[in-house]
């Protein structure tokens, strides 16, 4: 199961209801498509795109003072090396 199963979509969507926070879902690139270290490019630039303060989408009264990185399976991996 990816970030775009059904699974994954429908638990990043309640999430955000019940522990008032901003979810971001990356669905990084895989190998043997994309080689090494594409997905860690991927996860870098989500943190970047946080980290310059792009919210325009994101409700006036959002406040992203602390940042959260988890995963499942590889994703879970990859989330703390970073």
């Amino acid at each position: 199961m990816g970030a775009d199963s059904k699974f994954f979509d429908d638990f990043c969507r309640l999430m955000p209801c019940e522990i008032l926070a901003v979810v971001a879902s990356v669905n990084y690139r895989l190998a043997p498509e994309h080689k090494y270290p594409s997905e860690y490019d991927d996860g870098f630039n989500v943190l970047k795109f946080i980290d310059d303060g792009n919210f325009d989408r994101f409700p006036a009264s959002t406040v992203l003072t602390g940042c959260f990185i988890s995963g499942d399976s590889v994703g879970g991996n990859l989330a703390i090396t970073w």
